[in-house]
């Protein structure tokens, strides 16, 4: 029986498609499905890297075009790929602009498709030209200046040969600053080198640098990196250390989203998970098991078949994302009336409150750095001072406080020492 594929294919953060097509579909019938869900026009070449690394020769299937031999994209299926769930590739289109789409194979459907199809968007794709008439130069330049230009792709890949870190390290510092962008939103790179070297190989501070100025001026990574300059124009330039990375979200759209997170952020301590854990962020589409989440997937599935376009499933990672980036209930049950066909019924609303509840207090959250409301609460009762009663104010002399004397336990009580025994046979034995 022909079966189908279901890819997750992004455009920055915020902005993706889950694209549903026949497992024999081949590598040109992706790239026409990919431009159709994000309006594009098939005006310019076109290549996929299935190792993931932007022009890596070794893996590249291009445009029949550029390459009619054996790497053209019409010559290969996509089920000779023997793709696995989480597998990632890139598709870059248009050599000029380059624009580059993150891919991501998400699973294996058992019933055929016959025309490729999106069955779930996210977020506005840009447009493909700029409409220069509408452009306001000044407009931008008062959201933000001075902007690290993005490098075209042959002086990148000089940028690459020339590091001095193998593949593996430099593959693994990526996957560090996702996972930073997705804990922190906002992280001084002095921070994110030292935790890398904490939990790695220490690097040095040479060569960590060389690989985050690649970093900052390659596109479409869903972050930057950006000194303080870039948002306060009458800043001096800053120390490539005290640059910070950013999450595309925070400077996009507007400049304030950026600085409302900081104030949100101020004095909050950072999250460090362990290793793997921590790197585990760097898959945009991963959040640990828990019970909350449990619960939440269990009440969207009851919705499911009043959510025409999306899956149980989609819808979690959906109300999930929200949480992440610190959205409140009223926008996420907005989001979720808009999947339902007829929109939500109050029962259905009175039902997700709680559930939202639980699962946004055991959420990571970027305004937290990476900590949950939850967690966040329990350092905070730990680091109250003991409550004393106040001393009394005895013509001018105050006595010291003197702790109460807890009462004698019973003999035949539990033991207050907790081992469960009787008192009289535990620490009351002798006494």
């Amino acid at each position: 029986m022909e079966k189908s594929y279901v890819f997750s294919v992004s455009l920055g953060t915020g902005c993706y498609r889950h694209i549903r097509i026949a497992q024999k579909a081949t590598l040109f019938q992706l790239h026409q499905a990919i431009l159709n869900a994000f309006g594009f026009d098939d005006d310019h070449a076109h290549a996929f890297f299935m190792s993931n690394h932007a022009w890596d020769p070794l893996t590249a299937y291009v445009h029949p075009a550029t390459e009619p031999g054996d790497r053209s994209t019409k010559k290969f299926k996509l089920s000779q790929f023997k793709f696995q769930k989480g597998d990632l590739f890139k598709y870059i289109f248009d050599f000029g602009d380059c624009w580059t789409f993150q891919c991501k194979f998400l699973r294996q459907l058992e019933e055929p498709t016959h025309i490729p199809g999106v069955i779930r968007s996210k977020g506005e794709a840009p447009p493909q030209y700029a409409d220069f008439e509408e452009e306001d130069p000044e407009e931008d330049l008062e959201d933000l200046a001075d902007l690290p230009e993005m490098y075209e792709p042959g002086r990148l890949l000089e940028m690459y040969r020339a590091l001095r870190i193998p593949q593996e390290t430099q593959d693994t510092l990526f996957a560090y600053c996702m996972a930073a962008k997705r804990l922190y939103g906002i992280i001084p790179l002095k921070k994110l080198y030292e935790i890398y070297n904490w939990q790695n190989k220490t690097i040095s501070k040479t060569d960590f640098l060389a690989f985050a100025e690649i970093m900052r001026h390659e596109a479409n990574n869903g972050f930057a990196i950006l000194g303080r300059e870039c948002f306060e124009p009458d800043a001096p330039a800053s120390d490539p250390m005290e640059r910070e990375l950013i999450a595309e979200h925070l400077y996009a759209i507007s400049p304030e989203d950026y600085f409302d997170l900081r104030e949100e952020q101020r004095g909050k301590p950072w999250c460090i998970l362990p290793r793997e854990e921590f790197l585990r962020y760097a898959d945009d589409l991963y959040y640990p098991d828990s019970p909350q989440r449990a619960a939440m997937l269990k009440f969207l599935r009851t919705i499911e078949k009043d959510m025409p376009y999306c899956t149980a499933e989609d819808a979690l990672l959906e109300v999930q994302d929200y949480i992440e980036i610190g959205l409140s209930a009223e926008d996420i049950l907005n989001e979720l009336n808009m999947l339902c066909a007829h929109g939500l019924k109050e029962r259905t609303v009175r039902d997700f409150i709680p559930l939202y509840i639980e699962l946004n207090n055991n959420s990571r959250m970027i305004a937290n750095r990476g900590y949950t409301p939850l967690e966040l609460r329990v350092m905070d009762e730990r680091s109250q001072p003991p409550m004393f009663a106040p001393p009394t104010d005895i013509g001018g002399w105050n006595p010291p406080f003197q702790p109460a004397k807890p009462p004698e336990p019973s003999k035949n009580g539990p033991c207050p020492c907790g081992s469960g025994k009787k008192y009289k046979r535990c620490c009351g034995k002798n006494k």
